[in-house]
């Protein structure tokens, strides 16, 4: 697990900005998000479907906000800012989130995930609702049956995503996950997609205790 250190939401809001290069957001499913949060995945592809060679997930030194299944479940009001609380269904862990009221399209999206109360899917997550911050390290092109046993355990599944045992079979386990999700999309693994190979590190993950509003970073 990185080693990190508290910073002040100050501090975190300069961090998350896309002044700071964090003008993109990656969707992820809860047990990989906890994965990336221990230090255990650190490597994910996703499939071009564009036909350009320019990353959308950016460059070396860029920034990812994660989208995950989250819901807002409290709401604080004080003169200038309101505080909501956060949930992450992967593990149940909470953050509070701070935001001026003068950010008028922040305020509206926190207050229609209040309204909701359910969990949300990662498309909805936006900045603010975010808990993990990465910043990348690589993202190159590359045909996905490239992968190699490693690299599937760098992507998190070296064991069982779900009971967290570990797999006969890695590179038949991750083609079986790969095809679930995107076989449907026309991008089963027998097809071989190119895929974008992107590297990443936790660059910052919010402080998750009771009613703090801030987050640690990585040293």
């Amino acid at each position: 697990m990185p080693l990190h250190h508290t910073l002040r939401s100050e501090e975190f809001q300069l961090a998350m900005s896309p002044d700071a290069g964090a003008s993109r957001g990656i969707a992820m499913i809860g047990p990989l998000v906890v994965r990336t949060i221990l230090g255990i995945k650190d490597v994910t592809r996703r499939v071009e479907a564009r036909g350009s060679k320019t990353s959308p997930y950016g460059t070396r030194g860029d920034r990812l906000y994660v989208r995950e299944t989250h819901r807002v479940s409290k709401v604080r009001r004080y003169t200038h800012v309101n505080v909501y609380t956060v949930e992450y269904r992967a593990d149940g862990r909470k953050i509070s989130a701070k935001i001026p009221v003068s950010d008028v399209k922040a305020i509206e999206q926190a207050e229609r995930a209040a309204a909701h109360g359910q969990y949300r899917p990662p498309m909805f997550c936006a900045r603010w609702a975010s808990r993990v911050l990465l910043e990348v390290k690589s993202a190159d092109l590359e045909p996905l049956h490239a992968i190699t046993i490693n690299e599937v355990r760098r992507e998190g599944l070296g064991t069982d995503l779900w009971f967290n045992m570990p797999v006969e079979d890695p590179l038949e386990y991750f083609a079986t996950g790969w095809t679930e999700i995107n076989g449907g999309r026309g991008y089963p693994w027998d097809k071989n997609p190119t895929v974008w190979r992107v590297e990443y590190k936790v660059h910052a993950v919010r402080d998750m205790r009771p009613n703090y509003v801030g987050f640690t970073a990585t040293a």
